[in-house]
């Protein structure tokens, strides 16, 4: 759909369902283990993988579009001039972001691989929650 805006901070799936599940797990476990205490996402990730609360799968999973959106937002901000966390799907920045990404898709199948990787977000965000 053109003008359809695309939420990578605070939309279904986005960064702040990731940051949930990493809060979630701290708060649950970190009186436990204290390696979940950390501020750095990485040390965060390397900890779930081996507290395991999750399958080393999803916590990759997890951890690599985590970064792909945090380049998605810091590309946004460069570009821009100014800070942002969407855009809309017919933005000319689009392609700026894909390229700067070195990202070897079209445009199309850039939104199609966001909505997947959003979808499965949210789905391992519920599981976690509902678990």
């Amino acid at each position: 759909k053109t003008g359809k805006v695309i939420e990578i901070k605070t939309g279904v799936g986005g960064l702040m369902d990731i940051e949930f599940i990493i809060q979630y797990f701290k708060l649950a476990y970190g009186g436990e283990k204290k390696e979940l205490r950390a501020l750095h996402p990485k040390k965060i990730f390397d900890s779930l993988r081996n507290f395991k609360p999750i399958t080393d799968d999803k916590i990759d999973f997890l951890e690599k579009n985590y970064l792909f959106f945090k380049a998605i937002e810091r590309n946004l901000r460069l570009i821009s001039g100014f800070s942002r966390n969407s855009f809309l799907k017919d933005e000319e920045i689009i392609e700026d972001i894909i390229s700067n990404l070195n990202i070897c898709m079209t445009k199309s199948d850039f939104f199609e691989y966001l909505h997947h990787i959003k979808s499965e977000i949210r789905d391992i965000f519920n599981e976690v929650l509902n678990g």
